[in-house]
């Protein structure tokens, strides 16, 4: 789902009646644009939704595939709203479908947005009624500047919809944008640029590994109640699909092992490099003195016959073994 100034939209397959995963989104701040990569297949029907978060400000909205532009719809303020055809009649609409490219037929000139889905959003101030625009029958062709087997967006059979409205709005562009213009401009835009699966992993788009989308369509109802959304040229669908669904988090992983420093022990004769330690003097040559850290874990205690024990560290105290109330007498003498 691309999100920014307050709305956000994502591209839906109809037919699994779920979001396409999204890659490599952008942001351009300046030009308030999002963009992505989506993975589509040939044959898919696909639907666009857009939201808006509580502007509070009316909007109204043009989809353009392949260069194309489709009426979008009116929103006043917040609500969910999505369009999946273009209309060819007063009650049918041809909806938007994936294909791939048959032929090259004549080659035309290259359009910057062809192989994308893009939306454009506008805030208005509404003015009042006026009759809404004819419908042509004839839609426009696939842009043949692609080769044979590119990915492409075609109109499918028509199909009955809701009947539209005889008029739609005259606006104005809303008062803190643009008040000196006539003709409202894009508050914020989204692009989706379609490719088949194997071109994004070719061009390393898109790994092997499916990532789960981070929300799947469901029918409304379920889980929140429809919204009071109008539009440009007919009424909201009866269902709309959107929820969210948290990602899943990334495995746990176990703690690397933290390796224990065990000095060997000593015989008594060696019993004078305890005495030097405590003293500030080097250890004898080729016997490095232990950190802080490490004589803290464990010590080693002469005994008066000669042998040696080993006091464990107790976690409650912080001395140093050369500070322990458990030296001998003869120890403590030496360190004074």
């Amino acid at each position: 789902m691309l999100t920014h100034r307050g709305f956000s939209a994502w591209i839906q397959n109809l037919d699994g009646q779920e979001a396409y995963p999204e890659y490599l989104a952008a942001t351009d701040e300046v030009e308030h644009r999002v963009s992505c990569w989506i993975p589509c297949r040939e044959g898919e029907p696909f639907s666009v939704f857009w939201r808006d978060h509580g502007g509070k400000v009316d909007t109204c909205s043009f989809i353009t595939v392949d260069g194309t532009v489709v009426p979008g719809r009116f929103l006043f303020g917040s609500g969910l709203t999505s369009r999946q055809g273009v209309r060819v009649g007063q009650d049918h609409e041809r909806p938007f479908k994936f294909s791939k490219i048959d032929n090259s037929g004549p080659q035309q000139d290259v359009q910057k947005d062809v192989g994308a889905v893009i939306l454009r959003i506008k805030r208005i101030q509404r003015l009042g009624g006026q009759p809404a625009d004819r419908l042509s029958e004839h839609l426009p062709a696939p842009i043949n500047n692609r080769q044979v087997g590119d990915m492409c967006v075609t109109f499918g059979d028509a199909a009955p919809t809701t009947r539209r409205y005889e008029e739609t709005w005259r606006v104005k562009p809303h008062v803190t944008d643009h008040p000196d213009l006539t003709v409202p401009t894009t508050f914020v835009t989204f692009i989706f640029r379609y490719r088949s699966p194997e071109f994004l992993k070719m061009q390393g788009i898109m790994n092997d590994v499916k990532v789960p989308p981070s929300y799947t369509a469901i029918k409304r109802g379920l889980s929140e109640p429809p919204a009071n959304d109008e539009e440009v040229e007919e009424e909201e669908p009866e269902s709309s699909p959107l929820t969210s669904l948290p990602c899943s988090s990334p495995p746990e992983r176990s703690p690397l092992p933290v390796p224990m420093y065990v000095p060997r022990p000593r015989n008594a004769s060696n019993s004078n490099s305890l005495r030097s330690l405590g003293r500030g003097k080097p250890p004898p040559r080729g016997k490095p003195r232990a950190s802080v850290g490490s004589r803290r874990v464990a010590s080693w205690r002469t005994l008066s016959n000669g042998s040696s024990k080993l006091d464990r560290y107790d976690p409650d105290s912080l001395e140093d073994h050369e500070d322990s109330p458990e030296l001998d007498e003869n120890h403590r003498r030496d360190r004074h």
